[in-house]
């Protein structure tokens, strides 16, 4: 599944503003902030989210159609991103539009998060589908889950 990862940060840099043929360059891309703003924070949490993944699937023995199913939720979750990421930096200095367009991208990156946990807790629940040694270092409960490998 890196190819999906690597489609979906391919796309977010596809929708970068190119001011073709401004005679005031610097101050039009300077004016196109949002876009870049988004992108960076687009690109780095599918990139942490990439990172993840392997840490995951690194400790998986076999996977079951359940957890293809989840994982086909998550997929499709990271796919979309690029939309709302540029939603977001078209609208960012829309005044009112500016709302609904950040709302639709938070819910996005609450999604893809949701979906991931979901990963987790389902292969936490069937130690049969994970490496024995890997076992401990699963999230066990929401508050390990949501501050990952923090000490208690």
């Amino acid at each position: 599944m890196d190819g999906l990862f690597g489609i979906s940060l391919t796309l977010l840099v596809l929708n970068l503003p190119k001011p073709l043929g401004s005679p005031h360059l610097t101050r039009d891309l300077l004016d196109q902030w949002p876009a870049y703003v988004a992108y960076l924070v687009s690109f780095t949490t599918i990139g942490l989210i990439w990172i993840e993944h392997h840490g995951m699937m690194s400790a998986v023995r076999r996977i079951d159609r359940r957890f293809l199913e989840i994982s086909l939720l998550f997929f499709l979750i990271v796919s979309v991103v690029p939309w709302p990421t540029a939603l977001a930096a078209d609208y960012a200095t829309h005044g009112t539009q500016a709302r609904p367009a950040a709302v639709l991208y938070a819910g996005t990156m609450l999604a893809m998060g949701l979906a991931f946990t979901l990963s987790w807790r389902y292969l936490e629940r069937h130690n049969e589908l994970i490496v024995e040694a890997a076992a401990p270092a699963f999230p066990t409960g929401v508050r390990r889950a949501l501050l990952g490998a923090l000490p208690t």
